[in-house]
């Protein structure tokens, strides 16, 4: 009777302790998002503001309108812009479909944010690790100048 109740508890107790780290974990995940937001913020006062004339004129994002779709792993994270100007930065992938963007395992992201060279991380033969495409890969040569600007900026944020 006593070792009965003794598994019992036992049992109970893992089952608390699993529900008590999954709640824990999905409050992390949480957090880690709002950091995300957070920097994403960061990225859209500097483009937007100090990086706004180089990003629009050298780097010809004034020509550019839509989504760049970044992927963190499992988490997705889209940046709209109008004009070179970044309007919004959600959690998730938009509605329309992606335009173009990038995706990596976290791992494959922080060794991008150490190195900073954006050719190096999109190029397979060059880099066994690199970025994985997403959407439209015409429309990612197309605008190659704007999002490896942007990637810059990004990894500048990211890195601090």
């Amino acid at each position: 009777m006593f070792f009965s109740l003794t598994i019992k508890s036992l049992w109970a107790k893992r089952d608390w302790m699993l529900a008590m780290s999954k709640a824990s974990s999905k409050g992390d995940a949480k957090m880690n998002e709002q950091k995300m937001l957070d920097k994403f913020n960061k990225v859209k006062e500097l483009i937007n503001g100090r990086e706004a004339e180089t990003f629009k004129e050298k780097y010809f994002a004034r020509f550019f309108t839509g989504d760049i779709t970044l992927v963190f792993g499992e988490t997705p994270y889209t940046l709209s812009f109008h004009k070179g100007t970044m309007i919004d930065t959600i959690k998730g992938t938009p509605l329309t479909g992606i335009n173009f963007g990038l995706e990596g395992t976290q791992a494959k992201w922080d060794e991008f944010f150490e190195h900073r060279n954006f050719q190096l991380a999109t190029s397979p033969p060059h880099n066994p690790n690199h970025l994985g495409f997403l959407g439209s890969t015409l429309a990612f040569r197309q605008n190659n100048n704007v999002i490896a600007h942007l990637m810059r900026i990004i990894a500048k944020v990211m890195a601090n």
